[in-house]
């Protein structure tokens, strides 16, 4: 039994579907078909319930006993593991492609300095995952863009942000400042920014309109942005990032969208060995908020 098989088994638990929780793995499918079968013959059970012609797995009911010890032990190897790094710290943060990449990015590099005490393992997932690793004590910190429903997570603000429209070079903005029934909305990339956003997204864009494309991180938003007739709606740490590379038009919006909000998770009941990690973690990363342009 390795902590490789342990995670594919609580991965596949949560997905239903081995593709699936391969793909989150970074795992060939046989590869991943391999270890819970290595797994199960190991336990000497079966683990999950195969019918033929269907993707879903569903777990036995010894499976479904199976999951709080697999995390259990998970917890067992992390803090085996660290003992290796002495009077090092340990942490492992998850955090949304939008957040890692246009606004953590200097603070990761900012704490990870040669005379740093602590191991950082950055992680990058959508929302709805980093909830379920926080809740299985798999990452100590989640950063995500919205607010969820877990027993054991808590999600507190950190900051919020403005939302502006951005163009393409080819496209002139209508005013410095824009009105949202002024858009052509058959022109836009859309990204979406969470269930707020989407309401009011949906107040002016009407049904019989679609989008020109609509896509689910920034970097394939901004390869269309560059070299087509298009515009989109984007959080000001975004645009100020992008425009040190690549040459934008930002107006203002006249009845704006929602602010995005970003959320710190962390677990209700943490690991003892991950509270010294955390609490450093979150005193520099108040300090970068404290610091930071929004």
């Amino acid at each position: 039994m390795n902590l490789s098989s342990i995670n594919t088994f609580l991965e596949i638990s949560r997905t239903k579907n081995i593709a699936k929780a391969a793909y989150n793995l970074f795992l060939a499918q046989s590869t991943v078909s391999l270890q819970i079968k290595t797994l199960e013959n190991e336990l000497g059970i079966t683990l999950f319930e195969r019918h033929k012609g269907k993707r879903q797995l569903e777990l036995t009911q010894k499976g479904r006993d199976f999951i709080p010890i697999a995390e259990r032990l998970i917890q067992i190897f992390k803090e085996a593991y660290a003992l290796r790094y002495e009077d090092k710290l340990s942490l492992s943060v998850s955090c949304v492609d939008s957040l890692n990449l246009y606004c953590f990015a200097p603070f990761y590099k900012k704490i990870k300095d040669v005379n740093s005490p602590i191991n950082l393992r950055i992680l990058t997932h959508q929302s709805n995952e980093i909830y379920e690793q926080v809740e299985n004590r798999l990452v100590d910190i989640g950063l995500v863009l919205r607010q969820s429903n877990y027993r054991n997570v808590i999600a507190q603000p950190l900051f919020k942000e403005k939302m502006a429209a951005v163009f393409s070079q080819r496209i002139n903005p209508p005013s410095k400042a824009v009105h949202p029934r002024d858009l052509n909305f058959k022109q836009e990339i859309l990204l979406n920014w969470g269930p707020e956003f989407s309401q009011w997204h949906d107040r002016w864009c009407t049904p019989d309109v679609s989008p020109a494309i609509q896509v689910d991180n920034v970097a394939i938003l901004l390869d269309f942005l560059i070299d087509g007739e298009y515009w989109s709606i984007l959080p000001h740490s975004v645009i100020r990032k992008c425009q040190q590379t690549v040459p934008l038009k930002t107006c203002a919006l006249i009845d704006m969208p929602p602010d995005r909000v970003c959320y710190k998770l962390t677990h209700r009941f943490p690991v003892a060995s991950s509270i010294p990690s955390i609490r450093f973690f979150e005193q520099k990363l108040y300090e970068y908020i404290k610091d930071f342009q929004i």
